[in-house]
This record gives C-alpha cells, sequence and structure tokens, in this order.
C-alpha cells in the first residue's frame, strides 16, 4: 500500500475509489457498508440525479460492490428509487445485518408535504444483489428528522437504536405548518425498533445545548455506542467548536447534560466504529492547533481508544488538502487487517464544494499509531 506520512509517524493507506461528480450526477455522498452472503463487500450511497448537489436535490440510493476486499470496486447500480417512495430525495444510508441474517440499509426520507418533514425507509436483501424497499412505520409526530449517515446500531437488548436531530414544525399565524430553520438548535432524540427496523418509536429523553452568544448551537447529527457494561456514550457537531458528549444509562430512556468532549471540530460529524479488536476507531476534523479557520472541514484524522472511548491515541492524518473539506465518513474492517473509510472529500475549487465527491480509502489497521 502507499504511504502517506503523519506527523506522528507513517501510517499505510491509499486511496481505492474516487468518484468525481459529472453534469448529469453532481454529488455522490455519505453511506454505508456490509458484507454481502457471497463475500463481497456493498457500499451504499446519495447519488444525486441531477448536476444539483444541493441537500434537496433529486436523489436516489445507489451501490457498488468489491469482491477483493476493497481493493477494486464495481460499477454502481441503483437499489432505492425515490420517486417509488412518491418522494425526490432518500439519503443518508446506515447498514446493519437484521436477526434473520438480512441485510438492511436504512435511509432518510425527504417527504414531499410541503412542510420538509422526514421518515425513515429500508432496504432489505437476502443476496445483497436484490433489494425490498419499504417505508418504516414512524411511531410520532411529524416533523424534520435529521439522520446522518452509517448511525445505526444494535443495543445489548436485541433492538436496533438510531440517533437524530429533531427540528420542530412550527405554525404560521393562518396555522400552515412550516420548519422554523431560525432556530436550527436541533434537538438529539433517539428513534428505537423492537422488530429489526418494520417500525421505529422515538423515545422521550430529548438533549440539546442552546448558548447566549448562538441561537443555532445545539446538537446536530448526532451518533451513539454502547460500551460494555450497557452504558451509551452519544456525540454530537455544534458550532461551538467542539463536539459535545452526552451519556444514557437506561437504554436512551433518560439522558444526562451534553457537555464539551475533548474532540475540538468545526460544525462537522464525527464518525466512531468499534473494530473486530475491541478498539473503538474515531474519524474526526480537529481544529487546527495553527493559525487558520476552525470552520472547514479540514483536516481528517483517525484516533484509536483501547479502553471504550475514555482514552483516546494519537491523531493519525488521513488527508489535509486545504482545498477540500472531509466529511460524513462510514468505515468498515476488511478481512486483510484493513479499514476502509468512505467519504464526502470534494474540492471547492474544482467541485463547487466538499459534498460532491466521495472517495474510498483503505488503511492498515496495524499500522495506526497510538
Amino acid at each position: 500500500m502507499a504511504m502517506i506520512k503523519s506527523p506522528h509517524g507513517q501510517m499505510h493507506q491509499k486511496m481505492v475509489l474516487d468518484m468525481d461528480p459529472t453534469p448529469e450526477n453532481g454529488r455522490n455522498s455519505e453511506g454505508s457498508f456490509l458484507r454481502a452472503p457471497d463475500g463481497r463487500i456493498l457500499f451504499a450511497y446519495s447519488h444525486y440525479m441531477t448536476g444539483d448537489s444541493e441537500d434537496n436535490a433529486p436523489c436516489d440510493i445507489w451501490m457498488i460492490s468489491s469482491a477483493d476486499e476493497g481493493e477494486t470496486w464495481s460499477q454502481p447500480c441503483c437499489i432505492v428509487k425515490a420517486a417509488d417512495l412518491g418522494v425526490e430525495n432518500v439519503m443518508s444510508v446506515s447498514g446493519t445485518v437484521l436477526r434473520d441474517g438480512r441485510l438492511c440499509f436504512f435511509f432518510m426520507i425527504k417527504e414531499n408535504d410541503n412542510v420538509f418533514s422526514s421518515s425513515i425507509g429500508r432496504a432489505v436483501s437476502s443476496d445483497g444483489i436484490h433489494f425490498e424497499v419499504s417505508r418504516s412505520v414512524m411511531k410520532t409526530q411529524k416533523n424534520y428528522y435529521v439522520i446522518a449517515n452509517d448511525r445505526v446500531i444494535r443495543l445489548h437488548d436485541g433492538r436496533l437504536l438510531l440517533p437524530a436531530s429533531c427540528h420542530q414544525l412550527n405554525e404560521n399565524y393562518d396555522g400552515t405548518p412550516y420548519t422554523d430553520y431560525s432556530l436550527l438548535h436541533g434537538e438529539a432524540v433517539c428513534f428505537v425498533s423492537g422488530d429489526d427496523g418494520i417500525s421505529f418509536s422515538m423515545l422521550p429523553a430529548r438533549a440539546t445545548t442552546l448558548c447566549r452568544l448562538n441561537r443555532s448551537c445545539g446538537l446536530q447529527e448526532p451518533g451513539v455506542l454502547q460500551r460494555s457494561n450497557g452504558v451509551l456514550w452519544f456525540w454530537a457537531r455544534t458550532v461551538l467548536h467542539c463536539q459535545y458528549e452526552w451519556y444514557s444509562l437506561d437504554n436512551a430512556v433518560s439522558f444526562t447534560t451534553p457537555e464539551p468532549s475533548i474532540f475540538t471540530s468545526p460544525c462537522s460529524p464525527m464518525s466512531i466504529r468499534i473494530g473486530p479488536d475491541g478498539c473503538w476507531y474515531a474519524v474526526y476534523n480537529p481544529v487546527p492547533h495553527y493559525n487558520g479557520s476552525a470552520d472547514r472541514r479540514n483536516p481528517l484524522v483517525l484516533r484509536r481508544s483501547r479502553d471504550e472511548g475514555k482514552n483516546w491515541g494519537s491523531l493519525n492524518v488521513l488527508e489535509e488538502d486545504p482545498s477540500r473539506g472531509f466529511c460524513y465518513t462510514a468505515m468498515f474492517f476488511t478481512n486483510d487487517g484493513g479499514m476502509l473509510l468512505a467519504y464526502c472529500r470534494g474540492s471547492y475549487e474544482t467541485d463547487g464544494n466538499e459534498l460532491s465527491r466521495l472517495g474510498i480509502r483503505k488503511v492498515r489497521v496495524d499500522s495506526i499509531r497510538d
């Protein structure tokens, strides 16, 4: 594998895929991995259907696959058409294996209902080739729930947990509903499913953080992992130059008060996954320790924790091209000692924005520096 030097040593890594935008496909972005029964690695992602790369532009879910542990990738194919669900945009994929062994990619549905609400859909497959697409039953009130990619986890009790950020619907003076984006504080909530995503209920606990200096500094695009003792650890991006964190001791029935974490960060999502070695791996954008902007999603670094997130090792640099932004990472561990990282890596100069270009990087796990 090609090597890129890190200021803390050398990490073996290389780009294995770089999907550039086109006039007909203006954005390829956030997704999630699964392994098919035949051994292939699948990656489902947001594939925009026009030259428009804005979040709400027409978008379907497409998939690529690899038969050689991520070294090379197939041509993409569509597995979820937004139009089949009566909408224009489906995005933000999270993959998991169901109790019966079938594969499932959950995704966010942006409803065409004039109030910009959202819900959850799923694409289920027994073979990783043919997918059955359906809507999950949402046992909650209508709101705009922002669900980031690669976020669903299975709790120790067997249920699925999917964190989200809730943006409340409000009413105009004439009683018509709307989503108030002037208060983008975002309350972190949790959807839970005991039937593998056929239906989801929203738990009552909510977490937020408000700042007197900035009314838009709430908890956005939350993530969650469960420690071996059952404690849930949550994190979320903010505009306060760090990721905030909070805990639940009762499977998200209640939350502790959110507080700043050790992870400095612009308003950019952090991704954390548990490896087959039991270590936790975090990918995020630290705020630079040199003079410069704290608002750019750059650089992109990888850190490891050997004690379930209590302590974290060195910063291993993945990318730091100043013309690019890096975000919405999905992680997957290969059978040859590698880790696949799929993320947005667009250039403002050549791609128009950071979200338009999708890349997949392969890192050799034993080369990650603690």
